[in-house]
């Protein structure tokens, strides 16, 4: 009879616990254990994520629905860009049109003679060159607006409380019979050749392991701390070094977005649950430290907050994340600010392109591996590169902000991304394959922040079937029929 192999996963986080469903659907007969440490506690703020998760809680046989009901989450249909230009106004980046709508959309909309299908970000291109806001014409944005959702015509994704979910995740994969074991890590057992066969864990006792997944969060066991692999720091670019989390009173009437206000030293998350708000202000600490950062919440916000703790964080991410058989996945790899919600989007992200690499997980071959981290090394560059474009913004009420593209200069792969949406040229061509971000991201937050300049050039792409006009429409048509984000979330807890 064949040996079954043993896998180990370290960390009962978010990261942990979606890893080690992960492993159980995708490496049957396996004896899989996931060690956490009550010691270590969850930071749980309100959090938020992408459609990515949606998508990725229906592979692993999770009703995201059950889980929104299960820990008091809500449903996202973007983000809501507050004041990033210093004028009061704000812009959308949302999510795309799916399900029923979407199939309209891919059926009928078309760019004749070129294209039968796909042309969504015509569209935006068509809107942005006539000078209509991308706001006034994209089905997220319109849903948000109303404090709406549907989420059987729009691609959305889930705010949350991240100790809920993982509490709620840990009973999910304990009911498959995935061993969740309590225990803090201290050494580890290894060949000769420096691959791990056991872990020791504080107390004596030893774990024996063919695979272990590094989910130790901003611990950083294994990969940074075992195995020492060379860290690419984005401080060069992105200068965010602290965070206060705080609490407000749950919103009414009830949102449907996150919402990231610009303030004078950084920016400001607000994310609505069932029961109360999470927030929190990420700032560079060379300019403030946490009582002066609490201090501006409260002037902004016209009331006292309550802040916890002070998060102090280091932003980039590890050269190599797959070292001979040890994987880390989620914060143990990296991270790039709260902006846009990256961390979990990038866990999936990391589990997804891992499936490919199952034949070797067990025998490792050295090209795998290097090709697994070299696809990781530039989606984490796509990160950096997306996240840093928010911040080319007109604000000069501070320091920070006048000096912001002179201390932080622009990272070299996104210079001529940059300079195409200047002119306005962007294409989705342009934006390669590793790039987990696509084109109609870029033109949201481009035209949102006036980054774009100049006309841009439509000539031989005008007939858009249904026109922009008519399409537009259709959009408000569905709004009209959405459901009340409250009564939706009412309706669910029948």
């Amino acid at each position: 009879m064949k040996e079954r192999k043993k896998v180990v996963v370290v960390g009962g986080g978010t990261a942990g616990m979606i890893t080690a469903l992960w492993a159980h659907k995708h490496l049957p007969d396996i004896d899989l254990t996931v060690i956490k440490s009550s010691q270590v506690p969850i930071v749980g703020v309100g959090e938020a994520s992408t459609p990515s998760m949606v998508s990725f809680l229906e592979e692993v046989g999770i009703d995201p629905l059950e889980l929104i009901k299960r820990t008091g989450g809500t449903i996202k249909n973007g983000i809501t860009f507050k004041n990033w230009n210093g004028d009061g106004d704000s812009y959308f980046h949302g999510f795309s049109p799916t399900g029923g709508l979407g199939e309209i959309l891919e059926e009928s909309c078309s760019c004749p003679p070129h294209f039968a299908t796909g042309v969504y970000s015509y569209y935006e291109r068509m809107a942005i060159h006539k000078g209509v806001r991308l706001d006034n014409v994209m089905y997220s944005s319109m849903l948000a607006a109303s404090n709406k959702v549907d989420i059987d015509n729009s691609s959305w994704s889930l705010q949350f409380e991240a100790s809920k979910v993982a509490a709620y995740l840990q009973e999910v994969a304990e009911s498959r019979g995935i061993l969740v074991k309590e225990g803090m890590y201290e050494s580890t057992i290894d060949d000769k050749e420096g691959f791990i066969k056991a872990l020791v864990l504080k107390g004596g006792s030893t774990l024996p392991l063919d695979f272990l997944f590094d989910c130790s969060g901003f611990s950083r066991l294994f990969i940074g701390g075992k195995f020492a692999q060379k860290w690419e720091s984005y401080q060069e670019h992105l200068p965010m070094k602290q965070a206060i989390p705080f609490r407000l009173p749950k919103q009414h009437p009830l949102t449907s977005c996150t919402t990231a206000t610009a303030m004078k030293y950084g920016w400001m998350w607000s994310i609505p649950l069932q029961d109360l708000t999470g927030c929190g202000y990420v700032y560079d600490s060379d300019y403030i430290n946490a009582e002066e950062a609490q201090r501006e919440v409260e002037e902004v916000l016209g009331h006292t907050v309550t802040v916890p703790k002070v998060l102090d964080f280091a932003i980039g991410h590890y050269e190599n994340v797959w070292v001979k058989n040890c994987v880390a996945i989620g914060l143990s790899t990296g991270f790039a600010e709260p902006l846009e919600a990256t961390s979990i989007h990038r866990s999936i992200d990391q589990l997804s392109f891992l499936t490919h690499y199952i034949n070797h997980l067990f025998q490792h071959n050295s090209r795998s591996t290097q090709s697994y981290n070299t696809t990781n090394f530039n989606q984490n560059r796509s990160v950096l590169d997306f996240i840093y474009l928010h911040y080319i913004t007109k604000r000069e009420d501070s320091d920070f902000w006048k000096n912001f593209q002179i201390d932080n200069p622009v990272p070299e792969s996104l210079k001529n991304i940059l300079a195409l949406l200047k002119e306005r040229n962007l294409r989705f061509i342009d934006i390669e394959v590793s790039n987990i971000w696509e084109l109609s991201n870029y033109l949201q937050v481009s035209e949102g922040l006036g980054v774009a300049k100049g006309p841009i050039s439509i000539e031989g792409y005008e007939g858009l079937s249904p026109s922009l006009e008519e399409r537009t429409k259709l959009f408000e048509r569905y709004a009209r029929d959405a459901l009340d984000h409250a009564e939706f979330l009412e309706r669910l807890g029948e």
